[in-house]
């Protein structure tokens, strides 16, 4: 009953993903929130070209759950939570923050979501962090727009006291808040400017070890625009980084976002354009792959993202140099998420020698 919709909407050509999220708010409304996951990822599977709106949907999940949580202290959880890059999440804590500002409150939700969702562990957690540093920097003060470093300069603040000297849980908001910063730079308003160089932010003196780590990784978003989606011009931003660990971070965060751009522009996901790209980095290019990878569980087909992780990893178009590096993270990712049912039914489509110690 819940594909009707989806047959609806397939016929509205004008704004198909419109009518998704209509379908999908509705769902909510009169079948809860698993209800409205359930048909989300019906609506990714039918139409991939889904993927530029679903993030955003599943913020506004989030708004409606945080109304529930308020009220009642409780609030549905499942791993389908995960789905379309943990916006559930980034929007539950935008709206917490935006009503009460209450960080108690946050750090409750957080401890809950970690509890109730504990596999992989530490993942909701931490992306209940990520949302809180999101939530922050969007409420930045406009008086101080057209100075990135001032903009991020409140939310890491507030990312050190919600994350009470957790160094994990501080990292997780801290890369929220950039985050934030990074998505300023495509709208006007905020007074942006790159300057050629998408990751200058990051090298502050202002910033701790920890910012800074988030920093080179979250600036991924912004090196993706500034290289108008052209993943290896992207990818070029980050060889003027001199420090090796944070130039991996970058290249790392980067590759992430190839997948989700590729399939929100409905563009055609290449395995050659990534292995030529990742086997071309002198230095990176394990990270390089990595990164794609990663970025694939955290954007693929809801519920089933491995699919579209031994897609890449399986293609003839993928350098053997890459091939370990590109195995080893897909069997660690699915162990991770699926567990060892789901590690047994990928490990029949890895290859003998890639399996390593995972399959067995």
């Amino acid at each position: 009953m819940r594909a009707d919709p989806l047959l609806v909407c397939q016929q509205d050509v004008q704004d198909k993903n419109n009518c998704y999220n209509k379908a999908i708010d509705a769902t909510l409304k009169t079948h809860g929130l698993s209800a409205a996951f359930d048909l989300l990822a019906e609506a990714y599977n039918a139409d991939p070209g889904y993927l530029a709106t679903c993030h955003a949907e599943t913020h506004e999940l989030g708004k409606e759950a945080y109304k529930e949580f308020h009220a009642t202290g409780r609030v549905e959880l499942s791993d389908k939570t995960s789905y379309c890059g943990y916006g559930f999440y980034h929007g539950f804590m935008e709206e917490l923050i935006y009503e009460n500002n209450n960080f108690d409150e946050a750090r409750a939700f957080c401890s809950y979501a970690g509890t109730v969702v504990p596999n992989p562990p530490g993942y909701a957690e931490g992306a209940c962090y990520h949302g809180v540093g999101h939530g922050v920097t969007d409420g930045t003060d406009p008086r101080v727009w057209g100075d990135a470093q001032k903009i991020a300069a409140p939310g890491l603040a507030l990312c050190k006291e919600v994350a009470g000297g957790n160094t994990d849980h501080a990292y997780r908001c801290a890369s929220g808040v950039f985050n934030a910063v990074a998505l300023m730079y495509r709208d006007a308003k905020y007074q942006l400017t790159i300057g050629g160089e998408p990751f200058s932010l990051c090298g502050s003196p202002n910033f701790t070890t920890t910012e800074k780590d988030a920093c080179y990784d979250q600036m991924n978003t912004l090196a993706t625009f500034a290289a108008n989606y052209h993943f290896g011009k992207a990818i070029a931003f980050t060889e003027e980084i001199s420090d090796p660990h944070y130039r991996e971070l970058a290249v790392r965060g980067v590759a992430g976002t190839y997948f989700s751009t590729a399939r929100g522009r409905k563009m055609i996901v290449s395995p050659k354009e990534v292995s030529g790209v990742c086997s071309a980095l002198t230095h990176d290019a394990d990270a390089c792959i990595t990164g794609v990878v990663v970025g694939i569980q955290e954007f693929g087909t809801p519920g089933a993202e491995y699919t579209d992780m031994l897609l890449l990893c399986g293609s003839p178009d993928i350098q053997a140099s890459l091939l370990p590096a590109c195995y080893s993270t897909l069997l660690s990712a699915t162990k991770q998420f699926y567990g060892s049912v789901g590690l047994r039914e990928v490990c029949t489509s890895v290859p003998d020698r890639y399996k390593q110690n995972l399959c067995v």
